[in-house]
C-alpha cells in the first residue's frame, strides 16, 4: 500500500480474513438413523436393527422403524417403540395388533406396498408430529392414505419404586382411612396426572414436591382400609417408603384369589425377585410399565388424516 489510507483498509481487510479462517466450524448434526422408501419386495433394512438399538434414536427414525415394521406385517414389534401411557391405552401387544389389523383404519398400514414421510413438525419442546402417506392394494385397486404420528420425549424422572414393591405410607394424607397403610406398587405416572379439582382437594401442592414427582397406583392391604374393602390409592412419591416384601390381602393382588379378567393386568405371577425385593408383574403389566425409558423418544399417538376420517381418534395416550 502506497499511504497510510490503504494500509489501514489492507489491515483491516487481513483482520477479517483471519477471523473467517480461525472461526470454530459449526457442529455436526448427530447422525441420524434413517430409512430410504420402501417398496414391498425390497429389503427391510430394519429388520436387521435390534430393537433395543433404535431406542436412542431420534423421533423421524422411530416413526420410520415402526412403518418398517408395519410393512414387513410385524404389528406386534410396533408395541417396543410405543410409549408406556400407549401402550396403557391400548391394552396388550396382542390387543394391540387385532385392532391394527382388523380396524379399517389401520388395515391400510399392515403390508402397505410403499410409505414415506411427507411432512415434520416440532409442535412441543418434548414432541414431534410426523405426516405419513401410505400406499397400499385392495384387490386390484391401488390407494392411498395419510397418517399422523406423534413423538413424545419420555421424562427423565427415574422411578423410586417399581411394579411389585411393597410400600407403607410415610406422611399422613388427607384421603387415607386409616394412617401407615401397606400395599403394592402396581402402576406409576411420571408426574402427576389428576385433575385440578382433585389435586386442590389433596392438598397435592402442599407437598415438598408437588405434583411434579411420581404418583404411585398402590393396592392397598384390605387391613389397612378400616372397613376392610379393596381400595387402590394414587400417593405421591414422597409420601411412600419401602418395605420388606409381604403378602398383600387385596383381591387383584392375584387374579386367582378372585380378580376381574378386565384386570387381569393388576397381578403378578406370586414369585419374587429376592435381589431386587419384589413381586414379580405379570408379562402384561410389565410391558405397560417398562424401565430404562427416560428421556428416549417414542410414540405416543397415530391416526389417520381428520381430513379424510373426521371421526378417527386413533391410538393415544
Amino acid at each position: 500500500p502506497s499511504n497510510a489510507a490503504e494500509m489501514a483498509v489492507f489491515m483491516l481487510s487481513l483482520s477479517r480474513s483471519a477471523a473467517l479462517l480461525t472461526r470454530p466450524a459449526l457442529p455436526t448434526p448427530a447422525p441420524r438413523c434413517s430409512a430410504p422408501v420402501l417398496r414391498a419386495g425390497d429389503t427391510n433394512l430394519w429388520s436387521a436393527v435390534p430393537w433395543s438399538a433404535l431406542t436412542n434414536c431420534d423421533p423421524i427414525a422411530i416413526v420410520e422403524a415402526q412403518l418398517a415394521s408395519l410393512q414387513d406385517g410385524d404389528v406386534a414389534s410396533c408395541y417396543h417403540l410405543a410409549s408406556p401411557g400407549f401402550r396403557r391405552a391400548a391394552g396388550s401387544a396382542q390387543k394391540f395388533e387385532e385392532v391394527v389389523r382388523e380396524n379399517p383404519e389401520y388395515k391400510p398400514l399392515v403390508k402397505c406396498t410403499r410409505y414415506r414421510v411427507i411432512s415434520t413438525l416440532q409442535i412441543g419442546p418434548r414432541r414431534w408430529r410426523c405426516r405419513v402417506r401410505v400406499e397400499n392394494v385392495v384387490g386390484r385397486i391401488p390407494f392411498s392414505a395419510e397418517y399422523h404420528w406423534d413423538i413424545v420425549q419420555q421424562s427423565e424422572t427415574k422411578v423410586a419404586f417399581d411394579l411389585g414393591q411393597c410400600v407403607k405410607q410415610k406422611v399422613d394424607v388427607p384421603w387415607v382411612a386409616k394412617s401407615h397403610f401397606r400395599g403394592v406398587v402396581v402402576g406409576w405416572d411420571s408426574e402427576c396426572r389428576q385433575t385440578d379439582e382433585w389435586c386442590r382437594d389433596m392438598k397435592i401442592d402442599a407437598l415438598s414436591r408437588g405434583r411434579k414427582q411420581p404418583f404411585y397406583a398402590v393396592l392397598v392391604d384390605v387391613r389397612d382400609t378400616g372397613r376392610g374393602m379393596p381400595q387402590m390409592h394414587y400417593v405421591a412419591e414422597e409420601s411412600l417408603e419401602g418395605t420388606d416384601l409381604e403378602l398383600i390381602q387385596h383381591p387383584h393382588f392375584n387374579f386367582d384369589d378372585g380378580g376381574l379378567p378386565s384386570q387381569r393386568h393388576f397381578v403378578f405371577t406370586g414369585q419374587s425377585d429376592e435381589d431386587k425385593g419384589t413381586w414379580t408383574p405379570s408379562d402384561c403389566l410389565r410391558a405397560q410399565y417398562p424401565l430404562d425409558m427416560e428421556g428416549r423418544w417414542l410414540v405416543s399417538r397415530f391416526f389417520l388424516d381428520n381430513r379424510l376420517n373426521q371421526g378417527s381418534e386413533g391410538f393415544d395416550i
